[in-house]
């Protein structure tokens, strides 16, 4: 599975959750993909196609019966803004594509743990370093020092401190 895929998942998952049809979803994935020419239309920006996602998911909705997804589709405008805030959280976009390049899964808790596709095989990182925060943490456990384990993969210790509270907290 790719890093967009990933970021369409999530948008997936969001909409599931508030009862939308994979039919509808599908549909509307499908018609966006050859509205705007991509190959992941879920996992853009907003900003690259706010009010024509609602365009494409009522007509999706429509087509397939699904009336939850038609409401959501046709609601008000702060909805989306809501729903936008939520599936977008922790994730930068590429200014030039609009499409998603890297995402904070814990941006609260964790801001400088970050899964980006270019680093690591997109496996968790400290913001900084290119070494899996899963890495930094099985070397604490093994050997039992962050300073050890800060300089054997040269990076500051508070990366390593920041590794090993993330995977304790997501473990």
């Amino acid at each position: 599975m790719s890093f967009l895929d990933l970021m369409e998942l999530r948008f997936i998952a969001f909409f599931r959750n508030q009862g939308v049809s994979m039919p509808t979803l599908r549909r509307a994935a499908e018609r966006a993909r050859n509205d705007w020419q991509v190959q992941h239309p879920l996992a853009l920006a907003s900003s690259k196609y706010v009010t024509d996602r609602k365009k494409v998911i009522a007509r999706s909705a429509e087509e397939t019966g699904d009336e939850r997804a038609w409401d959501m589709a046709t609601g008000q405008h702060e909805m989306w803004v809501t729903i936008e805030q939520t599936i977008e959280k922790g994730v930068e976009f590429d200014p030039n594509t609009y499409l998603a390049k890297f995402w904070a899964p814990s941006p609260g808790e964790f801001p400088n743990v970050l899964i980006d596709p270019r680093v690591a095989f997109g496996r968790p990182v400290v913001k900084g370093t290119s070494v899996p925060t899963r890495t930094l943490y099985r070397q604490w456990q093994a050997e039992g020092h962050k300073t050890k384990v800060a300089k054997w993969f040269d990076v500051p210790e508070d990366a390593v401190e920041t590794a090993i509270s993330y995977e304790l907290r997501t473990a």
